[in-house]
């Protein structure tokens, strides 16, 4: 986290590093869903362009859900939050396994 907070990242980076995210949580594809609805974030504090900042705004988005997107038939449908462990401590591990290899 030390190495993590004083990092800045470039908009590009933080697009990447989101687009990475989103294809860990759906590997079979996302449509619909976009890398800048990943880094909307949900707290004021989360608002910086720090890599811990654009880590935590991925991490909560991929897990708690509610990201918006069109279904195929049109309906505007809600991501699920992650539910079981085995999915939560993979996203979490290899969200965390992206942000170390960015701060090195």
């Amino acid at each position: 986290m030390q190495r993590m907070e004083p990092t800045f990242l470039e908009e590009s980076r933080r697009l990447e590093f989101a687009s990475q995210a989103l294809s860990l949580r759906f590997p079979e594809g996302n449509e619909g869903l976009h890398a800048e609805q990943v880094l909307e974030p949900r707290r004021r504090e989360d608002a910086a362009c720090s890599l811990w900042a654009t880590y935590n705004v991925c991490q909560e988005a991929l897990l708690q859900g509610g990201l918006r997107r069109r279904s195929p038939k049109g309906r505007l449908v809600r991501t699920r939050p992650i539910r079981a462990i085995r999915e939560n401590v993979r996203i979490n591990s290899a969200l965390w396994d992206m942000a170390v290899a960015l701060a090195a």
